[in-house]
């Protein structure tokens, strides 16, 4: 019994969720930036002055902002800003300090790549700096290929969408 027990135990994988974010969680966002350097510098102040990324999203336009929570902490954030025209969206993410190297990033991108498809989107790009190899990982677990990279050493990189199943055709002859 306790072996069985044991080896339940062990496969068991905390879920990340994604909420979406709201006002209420600012003082997370805040907090990140005050404790880390890498927020401010990789995700810029858009996603805390003047509550600009919290309103934005909350308009319901083509961008969508998540908070990801492991274990009922906050972990993480995701954005997606949806190019219309192109079917495409632009993800950005982040993981806090506290929940690196658990797996959190890859499941915040392919939670945020579910979204994608729900969407209707063709595909998914994020860009990446130079050295920043642990979101590189993250996207390469999550599926995504590089597709280029610039002169200033940041990859892009892009998760190909299967195309939405057909609507089944109920009660028609053919």
């Amino acid at each position: 019994l306790l072996e069985l027990l044991h080896d339940t135990v062990s496969e068991y994988e905390e879920k990340v969720w994604l909420v979406p974010v709201t006002s209420s969680h600012l003082p997370t966002l805040r907090t990140w930036r005050n404790e880390d350097p890498e927020f401010e510098r990789r995700l810029t102040d858009f996603y805390i002055k003047n509550d600009g990324w919290v309103r934005e999203v909350s308009e319901g336009g083509q961008r969508s902002g998540w908070i990801a929570f492991l274990g009922g902490e906050a972990a993480g954030l995701a954005d997606l800003d949806v190019d219309e025209d192109e079917k495409l969206g632009h993800i950005a993410f982040y993981v806090a300090p506290a929940f690196r190297c658990r797996g959190v990033g890859t499941k915040i991108v392919r939670l945020v790549a579910k979204e994608a498809r729900r969407e209707d989107l063709a595909g998914v790009l994020a860009t990446v700096e130079k050295g920043n190899e642990a979101s590189v990982r993250c996207l390469v677990r999550a599926g995504f290929g590089r597709v280029e990279e610039s002169h200033d050493g940041s990859a892009r990189f892009r998760l190909q969408l299967p195309p939405p199943p057909p609507s089944p055709t109920i009660g028609r002859n053919a």
